[in-house]
């Protein structure tokens, strides 16, 4: 079956897209837009680093942390929440220095903090994994002011994080051996997770990477190996496929003052990846996201 009979009745799209005019890198992800200053914050996993930009590329600031960044969000006091591999740190942007708030517990080697996001009330919740991707050692944690606690456990590589706009579902990903999009129930009030269950299955091209939820509760989705992000209808139905010149896209966020931009970070890893591998591309979808909500300091731990 070929990649485009795979795909199903999904509508294909080529967009008008531009690169962002900042360096290439080698794992980037995670990106988040910044309104208060009109930036653009990614991170580079293997360059263990975090970046920050206008869209035109202009004032690059970048961070270097200790380990591999797994994620990285504002909070609401104007510093930075990162993921390290041992779990969530502080960062003030001003000065560089890093703290940690939360450990993991129970630390394992072959276990490190990977995608991580805030949901709608400022909580900052994150996902693990398996570094060789084989065995479900990873989970889906929320972060409290006692601690990283394991919401769902089992996960292989726990990545793409997202919210529906009235915050009673959440999406999480699972892109090791199962390849997998959950949805589960949320209660946005005390931050609960039930009724886990399978939301868009593995038969399509590709991994299913990095995440983001728009204004109208569709699921935008980067597919690893397979040069495409998905739009994906509150439902489970791939409805539109967007081709990216970036065989490996991570990850996407809406950006811009409108929010009517979606940014798609990419990594440049792994054989064939070819010459666009490492961009961050943006491009006009003829839809709107939804303003992320900075981390809360006060649901953290040693605020």
């Amino acid at each position: 079956m070929s990649a485009r009979d795979a795909w199903g009745e999904a509508r294909r799209h080529t967009p008008d897209y531009e690169f962002l005019d900042v360096p290439k890198g080698t794992l980037t992800e995670g990106p988040v837009w910044l309104p208060g200053s009109r930036e653009l914050l990614w991170i580079d996993i293997m360059e263990n680093s975090i970046s920050r930009a206008g869209l035109d590329g202009s004032n690059l600031t970048t961070w270097t942390m200790p380990g591999e960044v797994g994620f990285a969000v504002p909070a609401d006091d104007g510093s930075l929440i990162v993921g390290q591999p041992d779990g969530i740190h502080h960062l003030d942007p001003t000065t560089g220095e890093a703290r940690p708030l939360a450990l993991l517990p129970g630390p394992d080697p072959r276990i490190r903090v990977n995608d991580g996001k805030c949901d709608h009330t400022g909580r900052v919740w994150f996902g693990t994994m398996h570094r060789a991707e084989t065995e479900p050692l990873g989970g889906l944690f929320r972060v409290t002011p006692e601690g990283a606690e394991a919401v769902v456990e089992g996960i292989c590589t726990g990545n793409g994080i997202g919210w529906s706009p009235d915050g009673t579902r959440v999406y999480y990903t699972d892109s090791g051996v199962p390849r997998c999009l959950y949805a589960a129930d949320f209660d946005a009030e005390r931050g609960r997770v039930s009724r886990s269950r399978l939301f868009l299955p593995p038969e399509y091209p590709g991994n299913p990477d990095g995440l983001c939820v728009d204004s109208e509760g569709f699921i935008w989705g980067a597919r690893w190996q397979a040069s495409a992000l998905v739009r994906i209808t509150p439902e489970g139905v791939v409805a539109d496929v967007y081709r990216t010149p970036m065989l490996r896209p991570t990850s996407c966020c809406f950006a811009g003052p409108e929010l009517d931009e979606l940014v798609v970070t990419s990594a440049d890893w792994g054989e064939g990846a070819g010459p666009c591998a490492g961009r961050i591309m943006r491009f006009r979808p003829g839809a709107r996201g939804l303003a992320e909500v900075p981390a809360r300091m006060d649901l953290v731990p040693g605020a």
